[in-house]
Formats: C-alpha cells, structure tokens, sequence
C-alpha cells in the first residue's frame, strides 16, 4: 500500500457458508480498527460500513445470514470495516475515535487496501450514520473513479434526537471518560466514543444552519441508492430522503422499504439489514442493483419456467423522443423493483407480492426518425392455483390497453 497503514495478521475463520478473514489495520494517525474479509474475493468488492452502537454482526449475523453472507454468495467481494473502537478493537490513548478520523484517514486507506486486493471499483454500503459518514468522504477525500456505486441505509444528517439540547449535552459529558456507555442504555452491541457524538452534532448543526453537507454532495456524480423506512423514528424517511436527493448523480434512487412498495413488511430504522425478511426482500433488492450497474441482469427465465407462465406483449409508437419516456417511466413506474436502468433505452423490473407472482416486466425504448419512440414491452408472470392466469391476463391486458397506455400517451406527449 502507498500509506503509511499496516495491517495485522489475518485471522481466518469460518462463517456458515463463507470463508472469513480478519485484521486490524493501523492508519496514519495510530487509529486502529477491524476490517473483515467474506467470500473468496473473486468478484467486484462491496464494502459495508456498520453505523453507531453497531459492529460488523449488522451485515455478518453470529447464526449465520446476513447481507455480506448474501452477497458474498453471489460471487461478491465482501469487506466489512467498523469504526475504531468497535470489533474488540480498542481505542489507544491519545487517539481520536471520531466520525472526522473515519472521513479523512480511514476510508482512504481502505479503498487503498482494497484496490491492491481486486483492483475494480468498489460498491460501498453503509447503515445510518456510517451512511452520512460516507457521504462525506465521497464528496471530500475518496477516489470517485474507484468507487461503483453509493448505497445509504436509514443515513440522515440531521437526526432529531441529537438535535436535542439535553441529549446533546448528556452523550457529550465528561463523566463518560470519552466512551459513552451504550451497551449499558442498550443502545447496540458497541460503545460509541464521544468524539463521535461530537462530530454528529457539529455535522447536524451545520447543515440544520447553511446545508454544508448538501452542497459538497453536489459534486459527487457516481450511481447513489438512498433506502428509508416508513417505521424509522431515529432517521426519519424525509430526512433520509433529503440527505440522498442532495448527490450530484444522474442515477440516483430513493426507494422506501415499505409493504406497497413490495417489501414484505413496513421496515424500521436496523430492520432492513436485520430482520429476517430482508433475505427476502431487501438482500434480492440491492443484490439486484449491484448488478444492473455491473451489467450482470439475470436474464428472464421464460425458457425453463413451469407450465403456466403467462406472457404478454405489446408494441407501440409514442409521439415523444425516448429520453422524455424513459424520464416519464422511470418517475411514475419508481415503486417497481428495479432490476436495470439503461437510460434511455432499457427498464427491467419485477414485483415481489400481490397475487402476481415473478412478475418480470421488459421495456425497450427505440428511437423512430421523425415519429417519436418504439416501445416494446413484454410482461411474464405467475400466479397461485387459486387464481386463474388466463383471468388475470385479461384483466392485465385491459388495464394496459385502455388506462396504462392512454395516460402514458398523455404523460408523453408534452414532450
């Protein structure tokens, strides 16, 4: 490496159904903390970074599972790095264990490790504020060309409990010695340092008083996924929402974790990587947007699907250029699980409940000179035994061809 880090000895260990490693690695400053290798490391790296009271059981659950193990499954490169001060890893003394370290000397260097490692640009995942965190060093010490994509859980700047005249003071306290307590509050698994406290509050302060982190996040232009959660008190969804839409990138998404959204339940703040529904729902979800950016989509598996699979097919001619409909689809088809984004020529999704089951839906956008747009779309689904498919496929092609269509034609045509 090119720095002045150093890495202790891996520790190998075996997780369920991954091989893992870990170290801890020393930075510039003397900082120490944990870094955790899932997987055989033959694909593109995703880094997971935990948020406060959190170590790295948030992505690697002790019973087996867990978004790294998921995504480790798939063929990623899994690296989990938690915060000085957390993993077993002490803070020495003399030592700041902040949120500022994280930002300007620790996440540089792990994206140093990591490129002597693999080398591709790395997807980098993070929880709450490890999410804000995050945001920062994109926008202020972290090589862009080296970074896939930006995925923020729950993270929002301005959390209103820390906004709180009294709970600032109390987590801040000298009594503390420097270590808030709060496994003892249970809080989390971990301790937090209140040089963390201090930054999250000065952090907040800022962009409550003049909105410091939202504008540096304009110039940070890789692909950016923000999940909120309807259910989530401690960063609420608007304020996630707000965090996210401040990023300078054209493939920006925010998508809510909630039940009419296809998600298997209304989600809170640590239930999107903790529940056990998120192997089902949120795991498939982010293991599907890593992929549409890697052009690695899973094809339509029409060829080997059982007896019963329905399909429908439609062509059409649209008065607006392809780049005006694929804006219109992309806004008003946003609650759709995504599976790729082509701007402007290609959407694929799928929808996961509802009596419509596999539901995989194929948009292609082709320009036609002088007339407008092409647009091809083929929908295959499945549906229980109770509910009759050639039914349903009526009804689906009724809907599309005399509410879809006409309010499409309608949305399109100020183009």
């Amino acid at each position: 490496m090119n720095d002045d880090s150093e890495l202790a000895e891996w520790i190998s260990e075996q997780h369920w159904r991954q091989p893992v490693q870990s170290t801890a690695m020393t930075v510039a400053d003397g900082g120490r903390f944990r870094v955790t290798r899932v997987g055989a490391g033959q694909g593109s790296p995703v880094v997971l970074l935990p948020g406060m009271f959190d170590n790295r059981r948030l992505y690697l659950w002790p019973g087996g599972g867990g978004l790294a193990e998921a995504l480790a499954d798939n063929g990623l490169d899994v690296w989990i790095v938690e915060r000085r001060g957390a993993g077993g890893v002490a803070v020495d003394t003399g030592v700041r264990a902040g949120w500022e370290e994280m930002v300007r000397i620790d996440l540089s260097a792990v994206q140093r490790l990591i490129a002597t490692h693999n080398g591709r640009p790395a997807f980098w995942v993070a929880h709450s504020f490890g999410g804000v965190a995050l945001a920062r060093a994109a926008a202020q010490t972290m090589q862009q060309a080296q970074v896939a994509g930006l995925v923020l859980v729950e993270s929002a700047v301005d959390i209103p409990l820390l906004a709180n005249r009294v709970v600032a003071a109390t987590v801040q306290a000298s009594m503390w010695r420097g270590m808030f307590p709060a496994r003892l509050f249970r809080l989390g698994p971990e301790n937090e340092p209140v040089a963390a406290f201090q930054d999250a509050i000065s952090w907040g302060r800022a962009e409550r008083a003049g909105g410091e982190l939202s504008a540096a996040l304009q110039a940070v232009h890789v692909p950016a996924l923000a999940i909120t959660a309807p259910r989530d008190v401690i960063a609420p969804a608007g304020r996630c929402k707000r965090l996210a839409q401040a990023f300078g990138s054209a493939d920006r998404r925010i998508q809510s974790a909630a039940r009419r959204h296809g998600f298997a339940r209304n989600h809170n703040h640590e239930s999107p990587l903790l529940h056990p529904s998120a192997s089902a729902d949120v795991f498939p979800f982010l293991r599907d947007w890593f992929s549409a950016r890697l052009d690695e989509c899973p094809p339509d598996t029409a060829a080997t699907a059982p007896v019963g699979r329905h399909r429908l097919q439609y062509t059409v001619e649209l008065d607006a250029p392809p780049e005006w409909t694929f804006d219109v689809l992309t806004h008003h088809w946003a609650t759709l699980w995504p599976v790729r984004h082509r701007p402007a020529r290609l959407i694929e999704y799928r929808t996961i409940r509802g009596p419509v089951r596999n539901h995989f839906g194929r948009i292609e956008l082709t320009a036609v000179p002088g007339r407008g747009t092409q647009l091809d779309y083929s929908i295959s689904f499945d549906t229980p035994t109770w509910l009759p498919g050639r039914l349903l496929a009526a009804v689906l092609d009724v809907t599309w061809r005399f509410y879809s269509l006409p309010r499409l034609r309608h949305q399109t045509g100020g183009g």
